[in-house]
């Protein structure tokens, strides 16, 4: 392919739109969540709002200090529910091992209840050895109202 819309990979190698990103929505009630396809609310127009304020201005994840590849994710029709389904990129040696990309698969389900954020992570390693890595989340809030948010007076 030779055109301006493609781009050749290599094995192994991946891509990710850049200003593309897609965005999901989960109401309840008064509540409701912004975030991009894997979950995360970065600060910017996103985040978890609760009468107009903003409450959770940042919520990201990561598997050894790496956002994970993501293989499909989607919102219930009535918006209620999200599921995120992604795999590892490769990690880097810890306690003696690493491992390859795609042996993890990393499942985020969410879901607003009451004025409050669930978020269930599983993971299940399809490897043949036992992995050590670090799961992290990294989280934060501005409590900044919604029109400040949307860049409106």
């Amino acid at each position: 392919m030779d055109d301006a819309y493609s781009t050749q990979l290599t094995a192994g190698e991946s891509v990710e739109a850049s200003g593309l990103e897609q965005l999901m929505a989960l109401k309840d009630g008064d509540t409701f969540l912004v975030a991009d396809g894997w979950g995360d609310m970065k600060g910017g127009a996103d985040g978890l709002f609760a009468n107009d304020t903003r409450v959770l201005s940042r919520w990201t994840m990561t598997v050894g200090l790496l956002k994970p590849s993501r293989l499909s994710s989607g919102v219930s029709q009535d918006n209620v529910f999200f599921s995120c389904h992604t795999t590892n990129r490769p990690l880097p040696p810890m306690g003696g091992r690493s491992a390859p990309a795609g042996v993890l698969h990393i499942e985020r389900r969410r879901f607003l209840w009451g004025r409050r954020m669930f978020e269930r992570v599983q993971m299940v390693n399809h490897g043949v050895e036992d992995i050590l890595l670090p799961l992290a989340f990294d989280f934060g809030a501005d409590f900044a109202d919604i029109f400040q948010v949307r860049g409106t007076p």
